[in-house]
């Protein structure tokens, strides 16, 4: 559900006490999980490194723009400065002191780096889009994914921002999309989606190479949905699987290894970004509540905090 507005894509009550009581297996402890980011709006997207957190606040109400706010160590949050005629702004990656966004405006969506160090927006270094949309950006280093519209389809391009290089990596055509992300060292992952029927989502989940142009894939189990991926730089990859509306298992795998990290009872997770810390890896995520009955959306997001080792 990575948020992609110009392209058509999508990524209430009070529920932050109750959500520090979710019925957890796996893990103990009130701080794990803990919430980073609770208000009355939606707050999604989030993207993380050491010592910073940022993510995306708004989106639900068509006619508020979406917003992205930074926390940086123990100081408040504070909203980026995105200016001009900017009717959107949503985080895509954090490498460094660099924050790759995706800002939308009347007549377009376009790709911007803001400067964490410096406090200020500058473009991608990226050829004129020529009126195509782009948006979803992943960032490691010289490296960068995004999508960009095309006559067809969605396409993913990666690109390297040394060598100015750009490669199709996937096009996507008819009732599917691909939804980037995360990219750490070498390692972009990202999800092939396709809607069968008129309620649920299969995916496939896609782990590209950016040195050696390469693809390997995770399906999902039998009777099972997988999404929201992220990816450490040694290659782990993180994600969520589901095998009912109301629960959602955090997995790892290493390999072909895979190891059944923690349950969520009663939340929808939207987007999963890891960030690997000495021996540990804090996992941030935002998670919606769900109506049992109906296995719809019940109010806000909210970004927690997961720690795994």
């Amino acid at each position: 559900m990575k948020a992609l507005a110009a392209l058509g894509l999508l990524a209430g009550a009070l529920v932050a006490a109750l959500a520090l009581l979710e019925p957890w297996r796996g893990f103990a402890g009130r701080d794990n999980p803990a919430l980073i980011a609770h208000t009355s709006q939606d707050e999604s997207l989030p993207v993380a490194g050491r010592g910073v957190v940022a993510w995306t606040v708004g989106g639900g109400d068509a006619l508020a723009p979406t917003s992205v706010w930074v926390k940086e160590g123990s100081a408040e949050p504070h909203r980026l400065p995105v200016g001009g005629d900017a009717s959107g702004v949503y985080s895509g990656a954090l490498d460094g002191t660099r924050l790759a966004l995706q800002v939308t405006t009347p007549s377009g969506s376009e790709l911007e780096l803001y400067d964490l160090g410096r406090k200020r927006l500058r473009r991608l270094p990226l050829p004129p889009s020529g009126g195509r949309l782009r948006g979803q950006p992943a960032l490691s280093g010289r490296y960068l994914a995004y999508i960009e519209s095309s006559d067809w389809g969605p396409v993913l391009i990666a690109a390297d921002l040394r060598t100015g290089h750009r490669r199709a990596v996937r096009a996507q055509r008819g009732h599917t999309r691909l939804v980037v992300g995360q990219a750490a060292g070498r390692w972009l992952v990202f999800t092939i989606e396709s809607r069968p029927g008129d309620r649920y989502m299969q995916a496939a989940i896609a782990r590209y190479d950016f040195v050696r142009h390469t693809i390997s894939y995770i399906r999902p189990p039998a009777g099972k949905e997988i999404h929201a991926p992220s990816v450490t730089p040694d290659g782990t990859v993180y994600y969520v699987e589901a095998s009912r509306c109301r629960s959602a298992t955090f997995v790892r795998r290493r390999g072909r290894r895979l190891t059944r990290l923690a349950r969520i009872e009663g939340r929808a997770v939207g987007s999963t970004y890891a960030v690997q810390e000495g021996s540990s890896v804090s996992l941030y995520y935002d998670a919606w509540p769900v109506e049992e009955a109906t296995c719809e959306l019940d109010g806000d997001a909210d970004v927690y905090r997961l720690t795994v080792r």
